[in-house]
């Protein structure tokens, strides 16, 4: 009697898994993967999920893909290629098939992911009102990540807006849909301060006083104009400053408000913010 008891008792266990339709299973799960993975040859290869509710399903042994990969779930129009490797990013189904203990079919569908790629950055730098120069790069020499075969992946890069002073960061993009790009951002885009004594004139307006009551400073007006690409008028306090001194030797500096007495006074016209660099002014 005990030894029918475990017989039973085991025949039970044997069929307490599923056992019916394929399309009754609770969870059948055919696992994305990124564009151009080379091991997905066949449907064959394909990489599944299923599960009965107790034990896992067996490729072979329970179920089977069918070859034909299609675009649609109504399995009518046939994807460029039955190889999955080959599949360009999007939504595909195949049927699947019981068979063992399953009978009955069914349609899933599978996702290929867009591959993502690395822009391998290089320092790059412009002087502050000059063009930017190209940027040369190339998907061959500058991107890492693994460009599928001889796919043109359409690079493309610029780079953060801004012309003032200072580090930008470059933007890649791609028009292949097959993949997505991001910088390593380690290098940046710089432009540099513009040297106004290499590449600036001045001209000074005569500065005028009522010399008699000594009451009000001299005025005086300085042009400065930068010509890296297009000439441009600078603005004082912003792009430079002035420093005024009582001597040739630049070492007694006076302010501007102390401007009141006649004589001969002696400048300097200091770059400032966008730009660097001194004019002496004798």
């Amino acid at each position: 009697m005990k030894k029918l008891f475990l017989f039973m008792l085991t025949a039970l266990l044997s069929v307490a898994s599923w056992a019916g339709n394929i399309a009754d299973v609770p969870t059948f799960i055919i696992n994305s993967f990124v564009y151009g993975t080379a091991a997905y040859a066949t449907t064959g290869d394909l990489v599944v999920t299923a599960n009965d509710g107790i034990t896992a399903l067996t490729k072979d042994e329970d179920y089977t893909l069918g070859t034909t990969i299609y675009t649609d779930e109504a399995c009518t129009t046939p994807a460029s290629s039955n190889a999955p490797k080959e599949l360009h990013v999007g939504t595909y189904w195949v049927r699947v098939m019981g068979i063992g203990t399953f009978e009955g079919s069914m349609v899933k569908s599978f996702d290929v992911n867009t591959k993502e790629l690395t822009l391998v950055t290089n320092a790059i730098s412009k002087t502050y009102g000059a063009s930017d120069p190209a940027f040369g790069y190339t998907q061959a020499a500058d991107v890492t990540g693994g460009i599928v075969g001889t796919d043109d992946i359409g690079l493309t890069v610029t780079r953060e807006a801004g012309e003032n002073v200072g580090t930008y960061a470059f933007v890649p993009a791609v028009s292949n849909t097959d993949y997505t790009i991001v910088s390593d951002g380690t290098k940046k885009f710089t432009i540099n301060q513009q040297n106004l004594s290499a590449t600036a004139a001045f001209t000074l307006e005569t500065a005028s006083n009522d010399y008699t009551s000594k009451s009000n400073p001299a005025t005086v007006t300085v042009n400065v104009v930068s010509n890296v690409t297009t000439p441009k008028v600078l603005s004082a306090g912003t792009d430079f400053t002035v420093k005024y001194y009582t001597d040739a030797a630049k070492t007694a500096e006076v302010a501007v408000a102390d401007l009141k007495n006649a004589g001969t006074y002696y400048m300097n016209v200091e770059g400032k913010g966008n730009y660097t660099g001194t004019f002496t002014v004798p």
